[in-house]
């Protein structure tokens, strides 16, 4: 683990991590170019509005799907010298924090009966009964 000097926390050295036994897939979508030029479009088209979100601390908030252990950080207090930690929530660095961030959101959107895009895995739409009334 090393401390980030520009912002508080830590961070994994995922570049010690082993596959198959620190983590098994890593793979996490992107949203498409076209995907986003196409909602914007039709935004305009139909007079809606848009909202874009930032998640802060995103990846941290993501359970892990596997034991991993990772030494103290400096200046963590410890026992003994040979402690280690066992990590809870994914932490930045570790080569599966993305994926489990993407699993976590997608979990919560289909849970608001959002549905995701067959074309575009980081698109999802939900479509409501009731007209929307302009503003």
């Amino acid at each position: 683990m090393t401390r980030c000097s520009t912002r508080p926390g830590v961070v994994a050295k995922g570049f010690s991590q082993v596959a198959d036994i620190d983590y098994h897939e890593t793979f996490s979508p992107t949203a498409r170019m076209t995907s986003i030029r196409m909602l914007l479009q039709l935004a305009v088209a139909e007079s809606l509005k848009v909202h874009q979100l930032d998640f802060d601390s995103a990846y941290l908030n993501a359970e892990i799907d596997c034991e991993i252990y990772m030494e103290p950080p400096e200046l963590f207090p410890c026992n003994r010298p040979s402690e280690v930690l066992k990590i809870k929530k994914s932490l930045y660095g570790l080569k599966q924090s993305g994926r489990l961030w993407n699993e976590m959101l997608h979990a919560y959107l289909v849970e608001k009966n959002f549905t995701r895009s067959l074309v575009d895995t980081c698109v999802y739409t939900q479509f409501n009964e009731e007209p929307v009334k302009p503003s």
